[in-house]
Protein backbone atom coordinates (compact mmCIF):
# COMPACT_ATOMS: atom_id res chain seq x y z
CA UNK A 1 0.00 0.00 0.00
CA UNK A 2 1.30 3.23 -0.53
CA UNK A 3 0.52 6.61 1.22
CA UNK A 4 0.90 10.45 0.92
CA UNK A 5 1.11 13.16 3.61
CA UNK A 6 -0.94 16.08 2.75
CA UNK A 7 -0.29 19.46 4.70
CA UNK A 8 -4.20 21.14 4.10
CA UNK A 9 -5.54 24.05 5.65
CA UNK A 10 -8.26 26.64 5.32
CA UNK A 11 -9.34 29.97 6.35
CA UNK A 12 -11.91 32.67 5.42
CA UNK A 13 -9.54 35.42 4.52
CA UNK A 14 -13.05 37.95 5.26
CA UNK A 15 -13.82 40.65 2.63
CA UNK A 16 -13.29 43.35 4.86
CA UNK A 17 -9.65 42.92 4.67
CA UNK A 18 -7.37 45.00 2.82
CA UNK A 19 -4.64 43.98 -0.02
CA UNK A 20 -2.12 43.51 2.42
CA UNK A 21 -3.42 41.60 4.65
CA UNK A 22 -5.40 39.61 2.10
CA UNK A 23 -1.49 38.87 0.99
CA UNK A 24 -0.64 37.97 4.28
CA UNK A 25 -2.81 35.06 5.04
CA UNK A 26 -1.99 34.26 1.65
CA UNK A 27 1.48 33.92 2.37
CA UNK A 28 1.02 32.23 5.71
CA UNK A 29 -0.82 29.45 4.37
CA UNK A 30 1.52 29.02 1.65
CA UNK A 31 4.14 28.70 4.37
CA UNK A 32 2.17 26.30 5.83
CA UNK A 33 0.28 23.83 3.43
CA UNK A 34 0.65 22.15 0.16
CA UNK A 35 -3.23 22.39 -0.69
CA UNK A 36 -5.62 25.24 1.10
CA UNK A 37 -8.94 26.00 0.68
CA UNK A 38 -9.93 29.84 1.28
CA UNK A 39 -13.68 31.19 1.76
CA UNK A 40 -14.67 34.68 0.97
CA UNK A 41 -12.71 35.19 -1.74
CA UNK A 42 -14.84 37.90 -3.07
CA UNK A 43 -13.26 41.41 -3.44
CA UNK A 44 -10.74 42.45 -5.91
CA UNK A 45 -7.78 42.42 -3.34
CA UNK A 46 -8.45 39.26 -2.39
CA UNK A 47 -7.90 37.84 -5.96
CA UNK A 48 -5.26 39.81 -6.55
CA UNK A 49 -3.31 37.93 -3.43
CA UNK A 50 -3.99 34.36 -4.90
CA UNK A 51 -3.32 36.01 -8.10
CA UNK A 52 0.20 37.17 -6.67
CA UNK A 53 1.02 33.75 -5.64
CA UNK A 54 0.77 32.33 -8.78
CA UNK A 55 2.58 34.25 -10.29
CA UNK A 56 5.69 32.60 -8.36
CA UNK A 57 4.83 29.60 -10.45
CA UNK A 58 4.52 27.10 -8.00
CA UNK A 59 0.91 27.55 -7.23
CA UNK A 60 -2.30 27.10 -9.18
CA UNK A 61 -5.62 27.81 -8.18
CA UNK A 62 -8.90 26.45 -9.45
CA UNK A 63 -12.03 29.01 -9.58
CA UNK A 64 -15.06 27.96 -11.29
CA UNK A 65 -17.81 29.95 -11.43
CA UNK A 66 -16.43 33.53 -12.57
CA UNK A 67 -16.36 35.85 -9.42
CA UNK A 68 -20.01 34.53 -7.98
CA UNK A 69 -18.31 31.24 -6.43
CA UNK A 70 -16.22 32.69 -3.83
CA UNK A 71 -14.42 29.35 -2.37
CA UNK A 72 -11.48 28.75 -4.74
CA UNK A 73 -9.07 25.67 -4.28
CA UNK A 74 -5.23 26.50 -4.39
CA UNK A 75 -2.85 23.67 -4.46
CA UNK A 76 1.25 23.17 -5.46
CA UNK A 77 1.50 22.63 -8.60
CA UNK A 78 4.70 20.83 -8.95
CA UNK A 79 3.19 17.96 -6.56
CA UNK A 80 0.11 17.87 -8.22
CA UNK A 81 -2.25 17.75 -11.66
CA UNK A 82 -5.72 18.58 -11.82
CA UNK A 83 -8.16 15.62 -13.19
CA UNK A 84 -11.68 16.58 -12.33
CA UNK A 85 -13.30 19.79 -11.64
CA UNK A 86 -16.64 20.80 -10.49
CA UNK A 87 -18.58 23.46 -8.46
CA UNK A 88 -22.36 23.58 -7.57
CA UNK A 89 -24.41 25.99 -6.09
CA UNK A 90 -25.54 24.82 -3.04
CA UNK A 91 -27.64 27.82 -1.74
CA UNK A 92 -29.11 30.71 -4.06
CA UNK A 93 -28.55 33.86 -2.13
CA UNK A 94 -31.13 36.48 -0.97
CA UNK A 95 -30.56 40.21 -1.38
CA UNK A 96 -29.79 41.69 1.80
CA UNK A 97 -29.19 38.64 3.43
CA UNK A 98 -26.22 36.55 2.20
CA UNK A 99 -24.83 36.11 -1.35
CA UNK A 100 -24.97 32.91 -3.58
CA UNK A 101 -22.86 29.62 -1.52
CA UNK A 102 -21.37 27.65 -3.45
CA UNK A 103 -19.24 24.21 -3.14
CA UNK A 104 -15.97 23.77 -5.04
CA UNK A 105 -15.01 20.20 -6.31
CA UNK A 106 -11.52 19.17 -7.29
CA UNK A 107 -9.79 16.11 -7.72
CA UNK A 108 -5.35 16.12 -7.85
CA UNK A 109 -3.14 13.54 -8.60
CA UNK A 110 -0.01 13.55 -6.68
CA UNK A 111 2.61 13.06 -9.14
CA UNK A 112 5.28 11.00 -8.15
CA UNK A 113 2.95 8.18 -6.47
CA UNK A 114 -0.32 8.73 -8.99
CA UNK A 115 -2.37 8.71 -5.77
CA UNK A 116 -6.05 10.80 -6.48
CA UNK A 117 -7.72 12.56 -3.86
CA UNK A 118 -10.83 14.75 -3.64
CA UNK A 119 -10.48 18.39 -2.47
CA UNK A 120 -14.02 20.54 -1.17
CA UNK A 121 -14.09 23.78 -0.40
CA UNK A 122 -17.42 25.47 1.07
CA UNK A 123 -18.89 28.66 3.04
CA UNK A 124 -22.30 27.87 4.53
CA UNK A 125 -25.11 30.67 5.16
CA UNK A 126 -23.70 33.00 8.44
CA UNK A 127 -25.93 33.10 11.59
CA UNK A 128 -28.29 30.65 11.17
CA UNK A 129 -27.94 29.53 14.16
CA UNK A 130 -27.67 33.17 15.99
CA UNK A 131 -29.61 36.02 15.69
CA UNK A 132 -31.36 35.07 12.53
CA UNK A 133 -33.23 31.94 12.79
CA UNK A 134 -34.79 32.13 9.76
CA UNK A 135 -31.97 31.67 7.81
CA UNK A 136 -31.81 28.21 9.33
CA UNK A 137 -33.96 26.36 6.51
CA UNK A 138 -31.64 27.43 4.07
CA UNK A 139 -29.04 26.52 5.86
CA UNK A 140 -30.44 23.07 6.44
CA UNK A 141 -30.96 22.64 2.45
CA UNK A 142 -27.59 23.73 1.53
CA UNK A 143 -26.30 21.45 3.99
CA UNK A 144 -27.74 18.25 2.80
CA UNK A 145 -26.31 19.68 -1.32
CA UNK A 146 -23.07 19.98 0.52
CA UNK A 147 -23.12 16.31 2.16
CA UNK A 148 -24.21 14.73 -0.82
CA UNK A 149 -21.28 16.32 -3.28
CA UNK A 150 -19.15 14.86 -0.14
CA UNK A 151 -20.18 11.49 -0.24
CA UNK A 152 -20.13 11.32 -4.41
CA UNK A 153 -16.80 12.19 -4.49
CA UNK A 154 -15.42 9.56 -1.59
CA UNK A 155 -18.00 6.72 -3.80
CA UNK A 156 -16.13 8.09 -7.10
CA UNK A 157 -12.55 8.59 -5.74
CA UNK A 158 -12.31 6.97 -2.68
CA UNK A 159 -10.20 10.04 -0.59
CA UNK A 160 -11.47 13.32 0.13
CA UNK A 161 -10.28 16.41 2.45
CA UNK A 162 -12.25 19.59 2.51
CA UNK A 163 -12.06 22.60 4.58
CA UNK A 164 -15.17 25.39 5.16
CA UNK A 165 -16.37 28.02 7.12
CA UNK A 166 -19.72 26.37 8.43
CA UNK A 167 -20.67 29.24 10.50
CA UNK A 168 -21.57 26.69 13.25
CA UNK A 169 -19.84 24.89 16.00
CA UNK A 170 -17.75 22.68 15.22
CA UNK A 171 -20.03 21.53 12.30
CA UNK A 172 -18.84 18.88 9.49
CA UNK A 173 -20.82 17.32 6.52
CA UNK A 174 -22.61 13.89 7.41
CA UNK A 175 -20.27 10.95 6.39
CA UNK A 176 -17.16 12.74 7.37
CA UNK A 177 -14.92 13.94 10.28
CA UNK A 178 -14.42 16.99 11.72
CA UNK A 179 -11.10 18.55 12.61
CA UNK A 180 -10.32 21.47 14.51
CA UNK A 181 -7.56 23.05 16.45
CA UNK A 182 -8.24 24.75 20.28
CA UNK A 183 -9.82 28.01 20.54
CA UNK A 184 -9.30 30.87 18.21
CA UNK A 185 -8.46 34.71 19.07
CA UNK A 186 -11.94 35.09 18.82
CA UNK A 187 -13.61 34.05 21.61
CA UNK A 188 -14.28 29.78 21.81
CA UNK A 189 -16.04 29.55 17.98
CA UNK A 190 -14.75 27.04 15.94
CA UNK A 191 -16.44 27.60 12.78
CA UNK A 192 -14.15 27.02 10.37
CA UNK A 193 -13.54 23.06 10.40
CA UNK A 194 -11.13 20.75 7.98
CA UNK A 195 -12.86 17.25 7.24
CA UNK A 196 -11.88 14.21 5.47
CA UNK A 197 -13.49 10.79 4.72
CA UNK A 198 -12.58 7.54 2.86
CA UNK A 199 -8.89 6.02 2.64
CA UNK A 200 -7.79 9.40 4.86
CA UNK A 201 -5.93 9.60 8.14
CA UNK A 202 -5.63 12.30 10.17
CA UNK A 203 -1.88 12.64 11.47
CA UNK A 204 -2.04 13.68 15.03
CA UNK A 205 -5.10 14.35 17.46
CA UNK A 206 -6.30 17.95 16.47
CA UNK A 207 -5.73 20.70 13.64
CA UNK A 208 -3.19 23.55 14.14
CA UNK A 209 -4.39 27.39 14.70
CA UNK A 210 -2.19 29.97 13.04
CA UNK A 211 -3.47 33.74 14.12
CA UNK A 212 -4.35 35.70 11.22
CA UNK A 213 -2.95 38.61 12.58
CA UNK A 214 -6.76 40.54 13.72
CA UNK A 215 -8.43 38.99 16.28
CA UNK A 216 -11.05 36.80 14.22
CA UNK A 217 -12.52 33.57 14.49
CA UNK A 218 -11.31 32.82 11.17
CA UNK A 219 -7.35 31.83 11.48
CA UNK A 220 -5.89 29.50 9.16
CA UNK A 221 -6.68 25.82 10.56
CA UNK A 222 -3.80 23.50 9.42
CA UNK A 223 -3.76 20.00 9.74
CA UNK A 224 -1.71 16.81 8.06
CA UNK A 225 -3.71 14.30 6.49
CA UNK A 226 -1.98 10.59 4.87
CA UNK A 227 -3.56 9.47 1.91
CA UNK A 228 -3.65 5.73 0.45
CA UNK A 229 -4.17 4.30 -2.67
CA UNK A 230 -6.21 1.41 -1.15
CA UNK A 231 -8.91 0.95 1.04
CA UNK A 232 -7.61 -0.88 4.26
CA UNK A 233 -10.35 -3.70 6.01
CA UNK A 234 -10.63 -3.02 9.80
CA UNK A 235 -10.25 -5.43 12.40
CA UNK A 236 -13.45 -7.44 13.39
CA UNK A 237 -15.10 -5.81 16.08
CA UNK A 238 -15.00 -7.79 19.59
CA UNK A 239 -18.22 -9.30 20.84
CA UNK A 240 -18.89 -9.71 24.51
CA UNK A 241 -19.50 -13.49 24.14
CA UNK A 242 -20.90 -15.00 27.20
CA UNK A 243 -18.53 -12.81 29.50
CA UNK A 244 -21.04 -10.15 29.64
CA UNK A 245 -24.31 -11.77 29.17
CA UNK A 246 -26.37 -8.75 30.79
CA UNK A 247 -24.41 -6.52 27.93
CA UNK A 248 -25.40 -9.27 24.80
CA UNK A 249 -28.88 -8.74 26.44
CA UNK A 250 -29.52 -4.41 25.53
CA UNK A 251 -26.83 -5.66 22.44
CA UNK A 252 -29.59 -8.26 20.63
CA UNK A 253 -32.67 -6.29 21.99
CA UNK A 254 -30.82 -3.44 19.66
CA UNK A 255 -30.38 -5.48 16.85
CA UNK A 256 -34.10 -6.27 16.64
CA UNK A 257 -34.46 -2.62 16.01
CA UNK A 258 -32.81 -2.19 12.99
CA UNK A 259 -34.56 -1.43 10.26
CA UNK A 260 -37.15 0.48 12.14
CA UNK A 261 -38.79 4.05 10.65
CA UNK A 262 -40.40 6.71 12.12
CA UNK A 263 -43.94 8.05 10.66
CA UNK A 264 -44.44 10.43 7.89
CA UNK A 265 -46.55 13.43 7.71
CA UNK A 266 -46.79 13.52 4.01
CA UNK A 267 -43.54 13.49 2.33
CA UNK A 268 -42.03 14.30 5.37
CA UNK A 269 -40.64 12.51 8.60
CA UNK A 270 -42.24 13.56 11.93
CA UNK A 271 -40.18 11.84 14.54
CA UNK A 272 -43.51 10.11 15.64
CA UNK A 273 -42.21 6.09 16.95
CA UNK A 274 -43.09 3.92 19.21
CA UNK A 275 -40.51 4.36 21.86
CA UNK A 276 -41.96 7.39 23.48
CA UNK A 277 -45.37 5.73 24.96
CA UNK A 278 -43.42 2.73 25.76
CA UNK A 279 -41.05 4.66 28.53
CA UNK A 280 -42.71 5.95 31.51
CA UNK A 281 -42.69 9.38 32.05
CA UNK A 282 -41.18 10.10 28.69
CA UNK A 283 -44.23 9.83 26.96
CA UNK A 284 -44.50 13.72 26.32
CA UNK A 285 -41.67 13.40 23.93
CA UNK A 286 -43.64 11.78 20.95
CA UNK A 287 -42.64 13.65 18.18
CA UNK A 288 -39.35 15.14 19.36
CA UNK A 289 -35.77 13.86 18.34
CA UNK A 290 -35.99 10.34 20.14
CA UNK A 291 -32.02 8.88 20.06
CA UNK A 292 -32.27 9.20 23.97
CA UNK A 293 -35.24 7.99 24.51
CA UNK A 294 -34.64 4.64 22.52
CA UNK A 295 -31.71 4.09 24.75
CA UNK A 296 -34.07 4.08 27.65
CA UNK A 297 -36.68 1.98 25.60
CA UNK A 298 -33.26 -0.31 25.27
CA UNK A 299 -32.51 -0.11 28.87
CA UNK A 300 -36.46 -0.87 30.02
CA UNK A 301 -37.31 -3.63 27.95
CA UNK A 302 -33.70 -5.49 28.38
CA UNK A 303 -34.50 -5.35 31.92
CA UNK A 304 -31.76 -2.56 33.20
CA UNK A 305 -33.83 0.34 33.06
CA UNK A 306 -32.27 1.40 36.60
CA UNK A 307 -28.26 1.71 35.20
CA UNK A 308 -29.08 3.62 32.34
CA UNK A 309 -30.83 7.93 32.40
CA UNK A 310 -34.01 7.43 31.60
CA UNK A 311 -34.49 10.77 29.77
CA UNK A 312 -35.23 12.24 26.07
CA UNK A 313 -32.53 14.80 26.57
CA UNK A 314 -28.49 14.23 25.94
CA UNK A 315 -27.67 16.41 27.73
CA UNK A 316 -29.47 15.19 30.79
CA UNK A 317 -28.34 11.86 30.30
CA UNK A 318 -24.47 12.47 30.15
CA UNK A 319 -24.76 14.76 33.41
CA UNK A 320 -26.31 11.41 34.44
CA UNK A 321 -23.54 9.29 33.55
CA UNK A 322 -20.41 11.74 34.83
CA UNK A 323 -23.22 12.58 38.02
CA UNK A 324 -22.45 8.23 39.17
CA UNK A 325 -18.80 8.22 38.19
CA UNK A 326 -19.44 5.95 34.99
CA UNK A 327 -18.47 8.27 32.63
CA UNK A 328 -15.28 7.57 29.94
CA UNK A 329 -13.85 8.76 26.72
CA UNK A 330 -13.39 4.98 25.67
CA UNK A 331 -15.49 2.88 23.95
CA UNK A 332 -16.81 0.06 25.71
CA UNK A 333 -19.55 -2.91 24.72
CA UNK A 334 -23.65 -2.18 26.04
CA UNK A 335 -22.34 1.63 26.79
CA UNK A 336 -23.97 4.67 25.60
CA UNK A 337 -22.20 6.88 23.57
CA UNK A 338 -22.93 10.51 22.57
CA UNK A 339 -22.12 13.50 20.22
CA UNK A 340 -22.10 16.82 20.67
CA UNK A 341 -19.33 19.44 21.26
CA UNK A 342 -18.35 20.72 24.73
CA UNK A 343 -21.29 21.26 26.93
CA UNK A 344 -23.69 20.80 24.16
CA UNK A 345 -24.65 17.10 23.50
CA UNK A 346 -26.96 16.64 20.67
CA UNK A 347 -26.84 12.66 19.96
CA UNK A 348 -26.72 9.31 21.45
CA UNK A 349 -26.03 5.34 20.82
CA UNK A 350 -25.74 2.21 22.05
CA UNK A 351 -22.30 0.72 21.24
CA UNK A 352 -22.62 -2.76 20.11
CA UNK A 353 -18.22 -3.02 19.71
CA UNK A 354 -15.43 -1.64 18.83
CA UNK A 355 -11.72 -2.25 17.63
CA UNK A 356 -8.41 0.29 17.57
CA UNK A 357 -10.26 2.26 14.64
CA UNK A 358 -13.91 2.17 14.35
CA UNK A 359 -16.67 2.18 17.44
CA UNK A 360 -19.81 0.14 16.19
CA UNK A 361 -22.94 1.25 17.03
CA UNK A 362 -26.98 1.03 16.74
CA UNK A 363 -28.56 3.96 17.29
CA UNK A 364 -32.50 5.63 16.64
CA UNK A 365 -33.44 8.57 14.58
CA UNK A 366 -30.45 8.48 12.78
CA UNK A 367 -29.96 7.69 8.78
CA UNK A 368 -26.99 5.81 7.05
CA UNK A 369 -25.12 9.12 7.30
CA UNK A 370 -25.02 9.24 10.56
CA UNK A 371 -27.34 12.55 11.19
CA UNK A 372 -28.65 13.22 14.28
CA UNK A 373 -31.95 14.05 12.97
CA UNK A 374 -32.52 11.05 11.06
CA UNK A 375 -35.66 8.64 10.38
CA UNK A 376 -35.16 5.21 12.10
CA UNK A 377 -32.69 2.81 13.65
CA UNK A 378 -29.52 1.93 11.84
CA UNK A 379 -26.72 -0.17 12.47
CA UNK A 380 -23.64 2.21 12.53
CA UNK A 381 -19.99 2.57 12.54
CA UNK A 382 -18.15 5.54 14.28
CA UNK A 383 -14.82 6.51 14.02
CA UNK A 384 -13.13 6.71 17.32
CA UNK A 385 -10.95 9.86 16.87
CA UNK A 386 -14.03 11.60 15.91
CA UNK A 387 -13.88 15.25 17.51
CA UNK A 388 -17.56 14.56 17.67
CA UNK A 389 -17.72 11.87 19.81
CA UNK A 390 -18.08 13.13 23.33
CA UNK A 391 -17.47 10.44 25.66
CA UNK A 392 -19.40 7.14 26.78
CA UNK A 393 -21.67 6.14 30.02
CA UNK A 394 -20.95 2.65 30.97
CA UNK A 395 -23.47 0.40 32.66
CA UNK A 396 -22.43 -0.95 36.23
CA UNK A 397 -23.36 -4.52 34.48
CA UNK A 398 -23.30 -7.24 37.34
CA UNK A 399 -20.45 -9.26 35.22
CA UNK A 400 -18.31 -5.97 34.77
CA UNK A 401 -18.18 -4.33 30.97
CA UNK A 402 -15.64 -4.80 28.65
CA UNK A 403 -13.81 -1.60 27.79
CA UNK A 404 -11.18 0.08 25.81
CA UNK A 405 -10.56 1.91 28.98
CA UNK A 406 -7.49 1.29 30.58
CA UNK A 407 -8.33 2.54 33.66
CA UNK A 408 -11.87 0.10 33.72
CA UNK A 409 -9.42 -2.89 33.37
CA UNK A 410 -9.92 -4.32 36.68
CA UNK A 411 -14.03 -4.13 36.29
CA UNK A 412 -13.71 -6.47 33.08
CA UNK A 413 -15.64 -9.53 33.40
CA UNK A 414 -13.69 -12.93 34.58
CA UNK A 415 -12.72 -15.15 31.76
Amino acid sequence: MTTIRVRFGTCNIAKNLSLAEARKVVALAAKHTVVFVPQEIESQGHKEALHDLGRKGLWATFWPGGTANAVPITYRRDLFDPEHRNSHLINDGKAGKWPDEHTTLLVLRHRKTGIRFGVQNAHMIPMAFTAHNERRPDWDKGERKFAETSRNIVKHFGSLIGGLDANRNKYAPAGTTGVWAKRGTFGSAYYDTLFYAGRVQLVGKRATRYARGNPSDHDLLVATFEISDKATTPPKPPTSSSRTPSADKVVALAKTQVGYHEGRSGSNWNNIQKYSPAVPGLEWSQGQAWCATFVSWLALKSGFAALFPSTASTDTGARWWKAHGRWSEYPAIGAQGYLGVKGDMFHTFLVTGYDSTYVHTIEGNTNTNGSSQGDGVYALKRRRDSTSIQGYGYPAYPEGIVSADPAWANRAPKK
